[in-house]
Order: structure tokens, then C-alpha cells, then sequence
């Protein structure tokens, strides 16, 4: 995995993108702004501190997903007039917002940088908001760093797998997977996390094989299954496909 080689952007370029963008963003000061807070000085500040901390973890988000939005160089005033004129109707106004919303909650920086480089793919095509793409940023939303390093690790495994095995089926076998772990030294615990987490986020699928003796009993509306050896799989789906193509792209 290569690393990103960028510098940082400049200050005043990234506040007045922000500030550009600021109808975008649904981040609410209600809390500030209780006159109840505001009685109490001490308190006050504590919050007036909480909220510039997270004002810094904003920014620098951003920041990181204004690189990801210009893979090749610093993010022009070009490319930025270009994300503007995209918003030309409420729908396309209402994606941004959310993605722009997913940037600030995500729980990763790298997260936003292939936001970034998402949304710029989305934008440059100008075409329809592709739904597997939605699905990866949503996901990337609830990445850590380490659900993005172990994607890689894991996606990368089966590629090896399905090459060495010759399999037409690219799937995660997990007592495979822990032996693998064990031989190559990583987490097989954190790994098993991640699975789980692109499962519930529609990048990894489930599914069972195995030779099952199954009996329906319509009126009774029973079903009974000799299930002492169902094998439990996880493929990649085709958006977790393309979640890796960004992926690889710009970490």
C-alpha cells in the first residue's frame, strides 16, 4: 500500500472551502447557543473548548478529502467550480450535503481521502449518483484506519487464494483465514472485525455451503436441517470491488 505523498493544503484554501460550503454541512451549534450554557461561565468554556477541538478534526478532514477530490495535484479553484456547478438540482444538492456530513462524522482521515476521490469521480462523469458508490461511502464512514488497512490485507488474500487455488469463486474460508494469520503474523481478531463491519455495510456478503438434509413441513410451516457441517463464507461485493480500486488509488 503505498503512501500519499501530498503536502498539506493551504490554510486559507481549505477555511474558504469550508466557508464555501458551510450550507452544506449539517453541523448544528444549538449547544452553544442554550442560553442555559451560557449562564454558567465555566461550563461554557469547557464546551466553547470541546468545540474547537472538533472544529480542528473538521478542518483537517476536510482537508483531507479536498486532496482525495484531486488525485493528481492540490485542489484547484478549477476543480472546485467544477464541484459547485455540479449541484444543479436538489437531489445532487442533497448527496453532497450527505456526503459532506459523512466526511465530518467519518472516524478517519484517510476515510475522507477516498471520499474525496470518490466524489470526484462522481462529479467529473457527471452522470447519475451510482448506487454502489453511495454504498462506499457510507461504509467508509465507519472505517477506522485500521478497517481500511485490513480491507486491503483481506482483499488482497482472497486475490492470492483464488490465483493459487485456481477457484472461479472468490471467497474468505475463516479457519483458512486464521491460518493464514498465523503464518504471515497478523491479527486475526481485528481482521475477523472488519469482515463483520463490510458485512453489515454491503461490501462482503455471507453465505453457507454444505450438505444439508433439509424436510419442510408446510402445514406445520417447520423446517428441519441437518446442519452439523455448514462452512461459512464472505465474498467481496462489487462494491467493495470498487471500494478497493479507490482504495489503492490514493492510500
Amino acid at each position: 500500500m503505498s503512501n500519499n505523498k501530498k503536502g498539506n493544503l493551504p490554510q486559507e484554501f481549505v477555511e474558504e472551502t469550508l466557508e464555501h460550503f458551510k450550507n452544506y454541512l449539517e453541523i448544528k451549534d444549538k449547544i452553544l447557543k442554550n442560553e442555559y450554557v451560557e449562564i454558567f461561565g465555566e461550563i461554557s468554556k469547557v464546551v466553547g473548548f470541546v468545540k474547537g477541538v472538533n472544529d480542528l478534526i473538521t478542518e483537517k478532514k476536510f482537508q483531507r478529502f479536498l486532496e482525495g477530490f484531486d488525485e493528481n495535484e492540490q485542489p484547484s479553484e478549477a476543480k472546485i467550480k467544477k464541484l459547485v456547478k455540479y449541484v444543479s438540482n436538489e437531489k445532487r444538492a442533497e448527496f453532497i450535503s450527505t456526503t459532506f456530513t459523512k466526511v465530518v462524522l467519518s472516524n478517519s482521515s484517510k476515510s475522507c481521502l477516498v471520499m474525496g476521490s470518490i466524489l470526484n469521480s462522481i462529479v467529473s462523469n457527471e452522470g447519475p449518483i451510482e448506487h454502489q458508490k453511495l454504498i462506499c461511502i457510507n461504509a467508509l464512514t465507519n472505517f477506522f484506519d485500521n478497517d481500511l488497512n485490513n480491507f486491503i490485507i483481506l482483499y488482497e488474500y482472497i486475490e492470492e487464494k483464488t490465483k493459487l487455488e485456481k477457484r472461479k469463486a472468490k471467497s474468505i474460508y475463516l479457519p483458512s483465514l486464521r491460518k493464514y494469520c498465523k503464518e504471515n503474523n497478523l491479527d486475526y481478531d481485528s481482521l475477523y472485525l472488519t469482515v463483520e463491519k463490510c458485512v453489515s455495510t454491503q461490501i462482503m456478503s455471507k453465505y453457507y455451503l454444505s450438505d444439508i438434509d433439509a424436510s419442510v413441513d408446510i402445514d406445520m410451516e417447520q423446517v428441519d436441517i441437518n446442519n452439523n457441517e455448514i462452512d461459512e463464507y464472505h465474498q467481496i461485493t462489487d462494491p467493495g470491488k470498487i471500494l478497493y480500486k479507490f482504495m489503492i488509488r490514493v492510500l
